[in-house]
């Protein structure tokens, strides 16, 4: 004898349709729903690629310029990245002669690259200057206060002179010995706080 589809009762005595028909009916929902989203996904990121022209998210290209920023000044210093700028760390002897503000001849390639790096961006940078703690004596400087701002004001006219970066974007400070990064209790450590720090903000 043939089997004959039935449906079941329910407690009314109306026929319902057995469970398992609304859990498909569900699934099939469900997955034309998912295959719309990754149609819609695939249609934005298409778009994308097409124009590569539109421009990125403002937190992108900070992100990209940093990275690009630090690998290009490795080349010629001590790259620091913080949350809001990079700062390049270069020594003093090979900007300067001791007691000097006048930039060396060796001082140009350095700061020829710091500068091509720093013109890819067009955020503020300012210039710093340290000494170490030994008092001047062979020179016309009265104090190592004024030599390291003479000396930040030389590289910023250097990258204004020089190589075109607006004057506007420029400051220089001049520390002194009073922000050593190591304490002056050696030849090399006093060699490390004589220094030029270069901080680009980049937020």
């Amino acid at each position: 004898m043939k089997k004959k589809f039935s449906l079941q009762a329910d407690g009314t005595g109306e026929a319902t349709q057995n469970i398992w028909v609304t859990t498909y009916g569900d699934m099939m929902t469900n997955l034309m729903i998912l295959f719309m989203v990754m149609w819609t996904y695939t249609q934005f990121l298409h778009k994308d690629i097409a124009n590569p022209a539109m421009p990125m998210p403002n937190a992108t290209k900070q992100q990209i310029l940093r990275v690009e920023l630090k690998k290009e000044l490795q080349a010629v210093g001590t790259v620091l990245m913080t949350k809001r700028k990079v700062i390049v760390t270069l020594p003093s002897a090979v900007l300067f002669d001791p007691g000097s503000e006048e930039l060396k001849a060796t001082a140009l390639e350095p700061l020829d690259r710091v500068a091509d790096a720093l013109a890819k961006s067009t955020a503020p940078i300012v210039v710093e200057g340290h000494t170490d703690d030994i008092p001047i004596t062979h020179s016309h400087w009265r104090s190592n206060y004024e030599l390291s701002a003479a000396r930040a004001f030389s590289v910023i006219r250097y990258f204004t002179e020089v190589k075109g970066l607006p004057p506007s974007r420029l400051a220089a400070r001049g520390y002194g010995p009073y922000r050593p990064t190591v304490a002056n209790d050696s030849d090399e450590s006093r060699a490390r706080n004589r220094r030029i720090e270069i901080h680009l903000w980049t937020s």
